[in-house]
């Protein structure tokens, strides 16, 4: 009993598919809900999956050591070896001031997508009263804010404007799509 545990074994790092790691998480699932039937045969299928994880599984092969873990996260970085060749830095490419007005655009958004998402679900009047005119504002700062630099941005630094701010543009469609089917329920 008081004896040093034996040191775990190292194992590889066996990646499938590894232009899964270049960018970040995509939307494959659908944003519906799930039925009935469908989540009695996710759930089957995930205990099927786990007996055989059980069963067979990684039990007995050595885990990734954390000198390889570090070595692989800095070739996966930007500027990384397995990154050479690619532009997704787009807004590192532009100016300081752009980039400054960028983060700050960011951050106006993140607190109206934050008091968005604060009135889901919408169970009480206050609530819905609180949907309606977050939703009314993220509609006034895509127009009035999104849009303008998004054109401002391809004026002054030829086509790229839109690409700039695809990840605010992605935010404020999830925050539209949401709003958009509680009011499609609500009106049933």
């Amino acid at each position: 009993d008081l004896d040093a545990p034996e040191p775990k074994k190292a194992c590889d790092l066996n990646l499938s598919r590894m232009e899964r790691y270049f960018s970040g998480p995509t939307p494959h699932a659908s944003q519906d809900y799930l039925t009935q039937d469908e989540l009695k045969a996710s759930r089957a299928n995930l205990a099927t999956e786990l007996e055989t994880w059980a069963n067979f599984g990684q039990r007995n092969q050595p885990v990734l050591t954390s000198a390889n873990a570090v070595q692989v996260l800095g070739e996966l970085c930007p500027g990384g070896s397995m990154m050479q060749g690619r532009q997704d830095n787009l807004a590192e490419q532009c100016p300081v001031s752009v980039q400054a007005d960028l983060k700050q655009l960011y951050s106006s958004l993140c607190e109206l997508i934050r008091h968005f998402w604060s009135a889901f679900p919408p169970t009480t009047p206050e609530l819905q009263e609180k949907a309606r005119k977050s939703f009314d504002t993220l509609q006034k700062f895509h127009s009035v804010k999104v849009r303008p630099f998004e054109k401002d941005v391809e004026r002054r630094y030829s086509a790229g404007g839109s690409s700039v701010t695809q990840h605010i543009n992605s935010m404020l469609d999830t925050a539209y799509r949401k709003y958009n089917s509680w009011q499609s329920r609500s009106k049933k």
